[in-house]
């Protein structure tokens, strides 16, 4: 009978291990997701602050210029150096 009673007991410490094991693992895993998707979301959030950025910009001093081949022709189509 005593024997059957430390054998309840280590089955209980066993089953309680893997719970806690269950336990702690899940929590790795739920952290690790939310600071997968809190990194996604500090990269959008900073990309959309330079797209605003780069659009105040763009409307104060215009586009930047994409060709200067055409902005340094003449009057007459002739290239100015």
């Amino acid at each position: 009978m005593i024997m059957m009673t430390g054998t309840n007991v280590n089955d209980e410490s066993i089953g309680s291990n893997k719970n806690a094991i269950i336990i702690a693992v899940t929590i790795v895993v739920l952290a690790v997701i939310f600071m997968f998707f809190r990194d996604r979301q500090q990269k959008r959030h900073l990309e959309s602050e330079r797209i605003e950025t780069q659009t105040e910009l763009w409307q104060e001093w215009g586009p930047p210029e994409r060709n200067r081949q055409l902005n340094n022709t003449g009057q007459d189509g002739e290239r100015v150096l």
